[in-house]
């Protein structure tokens, strides 16, 4: 899919909802105020608690 090219899209907040309906991904601010990024898929996986490891690990070191 090639987002550049669509019609309905333009920057900003349009931009993030087109990627939320058309990726099904998940926006969620966290406590600290970063936006955390989650798929379905991945978070009906059982990678998904590894990739909440690793995402946690990349907060506290940054």
């Amino acid at each position: 899919m090639d987002l550049i090219s669509s019609p309905k899209i333009d920057y900003g907040y349009s931009q993030i909802s087109y990627w939320f309906k058309h990726s099904e991904l998940f926006f969620r601010k966290t406590t600290k105020g970063t936006l955390k990024i989650i798929s379905r898929l991945e978070r009906k996986s059982e990678r998904y608690v590894e990739a909440q490891n690793y995402a946690n690990d990349i907060q506290a070191a940054s």
